[in-house]
């Protein structure tokens, strides 16, 4: 499909076409390569889709912990907060992402990143917030950013905390200031 400034009923499918890069960007996407490109060496992709990296704009690829249990209670109907009720949820990933050490963080983020990128994700928003203290949280912002700086995915770390951790409920207008 092409998105050329068309009308949408205008995309089209592009069966066996040509895409030619130059210095790492895309320069031309039709059906047959014009004459002004035929120099260039080319590569036949077998039939694959061709389509533009994919945006995860809402990510929390770094933590620590397993929450697999908590799929069988959401497919059995359970409700988010009758999960968290049961000791799942954010809570459940908060003392293992603490108890994490920065190289286990960042080797589970390249995981998931890795992952991500094997189906198309080529940027993605990755969210903290699964510390929920202001120095653990910048912990995992530092952690984002050095795994960033060595990936060729796009990375834009973001704070996000979901709630009030358990051991500051009773001050919660403090905690938030």
């Amino acid at each position: 499909m092409t998105c050329d400034g068309a009308p949408t009923d205008r995309l089209q499918i592009i069966d066996r076409g040509v895409v030619v890069c130059e210095n790492g960007r895309i320069v031309y996407v039709g059906e047959a390569t014009p004459a002004e490109f035929q120099h260039l060496p080319t590569r036949d992709l077998g039939g694959r889709l061709i389509s533009p990296g994919l945006i995860d704009c809402h990510s929390h690829a770094i933590f620590a912990g397993d929450r697999a249990a908590e799929f069988g209670m959401r497919a059995a109907g359970a409700t988010y907060l009758e999960i968290a009720a049961a000791g799942g949820g954010i809570t459940a990933s908060t003392a293992p992402t603490r108890a994490a050490n920065d190289a286990t963080l960042q080797r589970n983020l390249e995981g998931n990143l890795d992952r991500a990128l094997r189906t198309g994700t080529t940027t993605s928003e990755v969210k903290s917030g699964y510390d929920l203290t202001c120095a653990g949280e910048l912990r995992l912002l530092r952690c984002i950013s050095r795994v960033a700086a060595a990936r060729q995915q796009r990375l834009v770390p973001t704070l996000l905390c979901h709630l009030i951790p358990i051991e500051r409920r009773a001050d919660r207008d403090a905690y938030v200031s």
